[in-house]
């Protein structure tokens, strides 16, 4: 017997996972774009990102870390790449950790917490660099 605390989720049909994977992606880009995180912006035509400005995650290169990726253009990502919103460099939490007041650090890394186990429960694919189109193999 299952214990009382635990809710077995619905299962989803493969359009409702596809709402799912739009909302998890929407509400972490919100999140990313509310709180600055990966701080990209352009300097001297050249596009820069905390990481690559504090050089202390593990790509030396003084390159983003989506620099070879299929899916990258010079106007920025052209696909919905769920895993891309959800995982975050060494350099970035350092800088949200010493920027943000202590509740909006909870409030985000919560969030953060909570849509993932969205992608766990509900059996949403997210390959690393995967758009939404070759997650669902659509």
């Amino acid at each position: 017997m299952e214990p009382t605390y635990f809710i077995k989720p619905e299962k989803l049909t493969l359009n409702q996972k596809k709402l799912k994977y739009d909302k998890i992606y929407n509400e972490m880009s919100d999140l990313l774009k509310k709180y600055n995180v990966c701080d990209i912006h352009i300097e001297k035509g050249i596009t820069q990102c905390i990481g690559k400005i504090l050089m202390s995650y593990e790509d030396t290169t003084g390159k983003l870390c989506c620099h070879n990726c299929r899916h990258l253009t010079k106007h920025g990502c052209r696909v919905k790449a769920l895993s891309c919103k959800l995982w975050i460099c060494y350099s970035a939490i350092e800088n949200l950790c010493n920027i943000l007041p202590k509740e909006d650090l909870i409030y985000f890394f919560g969030m953060k917490k909570y849509l993932h186990q969205q992608l766990r429960i509900y059996h949403i694919p997210a390959g690393a660099r995967d758009s939404k189109r070759e997650n669902f193999k659509i």
